[in-house]
């Protein structure tokens, strides 16, 4: 996943992984740099393991069953020569139609099924005036 909300204030890991392969790519001054089919088993499968959470990042007998569904036919993502590219390339957080977690879907078309967002946001902005006022 992404470093927080503290290392930049985004926590948008489809952006995340575009600056890696992006920054990859200028810093070795190579245009393979990181190939961006490797990009999700690092977003994913990978940053897992980094975590210490062993059963998760694949969908596969025996893990955790996680999911994001993100759309691909959006104008955005079109033309699309497949997930491995279009994922670090050119789809965005609003893409994303659904998340689950543990196998209990937390997001679902701009829906939030296990939280109330207009009261999240309320207390973050309530908690956050207590160190800028």
């Amino acid at each position: 996943g992404t470093d927080g909300a503290a290392s930049n204030n985004n926590l948008d890991i489809l952006k995340e992984m575009q600056y890696a392969v992006l920054l990859a790519k200028g810093i070795s001054r190579k245009p393979e740099g990181v190939v961006a089919g490797e990009m999700l088993p690092l977003a994913t499968e990978n940053a897992a393991r980094a975590q210490g959470r062993e059963a998760c990042g694949r969908i596969e007998t025996g893990y955790r069953a996680d999911a994001v569904l993100v759309a691909l036919d959006t104008v955005n993502n079109i033309p699309s020569y497949g997930y491995e590219t279009t994922l670090p390339y050119s789809a965005r957080s609003s893409d994303v139609r659904m998340t689950m977690v543990d196998g209990r879907v937390l997001y679902q078309d701009g829906q939030y099924k296990t939280i109330d967002i207009e009261k999240l946001k309320y207390k973050a902005k309530d908690v956050i005036k207590h160190y800028f006022d």
